[in-house]
């Protein structure tokens, strides 16, 4: 039976990691989400799946189904935690990375304080 590969990347490679919801190779048709975690001082930035970008880049997890092999990379970017977020309470924490279970800033980090009325 024919399996198909999963070739997952983060750029830069210091930026986070991946996890996805089952290892591979996979059965045609299978659907495996992958979860992008940044690492701290990073955020998530989209996806580049087969090499063409994501048209909704902002959500850290992406379905990918696995009709043929594919490579799927995550894009992340420093975080610039001088920037004030902008929008609802709720926008804002997805801003700073609570949605995503970390923090990208830090209280405290090199000695600068968050912005944007979270804490």
């Amino acid at each position: 039976m024919t399996r198909h590969a999963l070739a997952l990347g983060v750029s830069p490679g210091d930026g986070g990691t991946l996890a996805p919801s089952l290892w591979g190779p996979y059965r045609p048709g299978t659907e495996v989400t992958v979860t992008a975690w940044p690492k701290p001082g990073y955020t998530f930035e989209r996806w580049v799946l087969d090499g063409k970008e994501s048209s909704w880049p902002h959500a850290p997890e992406r379905t990918v189904t696995m009709d043929k092999a594919r490579t799927l990379t995550a894009k992340f970017i420093k975080a610039d935690c001088r920037t004030t977020p902008q929008g609802s309470l709720g926008a804002r924490w997805q801003q700073l990375g609570g949605d995503r279970g970390r923090l990208k800033c830090a209280l405290g980090d090199a000695g600068k304080t968050v912005k944007g009325g979270l804490y």
